[in-house]
């Protein structure tokens, strides 16, 4: 026995396709937009890094005027972080504050005498409240970053990092401090 039924098509397959066609474009937008959205998000710091080099950089022919005496440092502030313009600090005016911070005795000590050799000013040398540090770390006050890259560079250790652990009353007049851990 047959029943009519409104609404039912002879060709069910087409009715379907469609419904297909359309969560396929619904699913198509969503993909699109989650990839916008994660361009925007993860890409702001690749972004601003390039924004920020470009900046530094001096156009062609483009002259580079010294600061007016007592003009101090000059400091581009964004939104996301302080990027430093001032002039790279020469070795020699850049002190630093040697830590051991692995427990083994005289750790600190060479690792001052290698700053030392390369025109660093060490002030101290002591023990970090902590001996477990895995890896040496290079830490600086704000403003002094590059030199703080520099002296990763120079003693060949890999991280560098505001301070941490420490405050610029423990530094002193040091600007940048070393905390040598198990591994350099």
């Amino acid at each position: 026995m047959d029943h009519y039924l409104p609404g039912y098509s002879a060709r069910p397959e087409i009715d379907w396709r469609r419904a297909a066609l359309a969560v396929t474009a619904v699913a198509a937008l969503e993909l699109l937009l989650l990839v916008g959205l994660g361009i925007a998000y993860l890409g702001r710091g690749w972004f601003h890094n390039a924004r920020s080099v470009h900046a530094r950089t001096p156009a062609a022919g483009a002259t580079r005027h010294a600061p007016a005496a007592g003009a101090g440092r000059v400091r581009a502030v964004t939104a996301a972080r302080r990027v430093d313009t001032h002039p790279l600090q020469p070795r020699a005016r850049t002190p630093l504050l040697v830590l051991n911070g692995n427990g083994r005795p005289g750790a600190a000590g060479a690792e001052a005498q290698v700053a030392r050799a390369h025109g660093y000013p060490v002030g101290h040398v002591g023990n970090a409240k902590r001996s477990d540090y895995a890896r040496s770390v290079v830490m600086y006050v704000p403003g002094f970053g590059r030199e703080a890259r520099r002296l990763a560079r120079d003693l060949h250790l890999s991280v560098v990092t505001p301070l941490d652990g420490l405050t610029t009353g423990q530094l002193g007049r040091a600007k940048l401090a070393v905390v040598v851990g198990a591994h350099a």
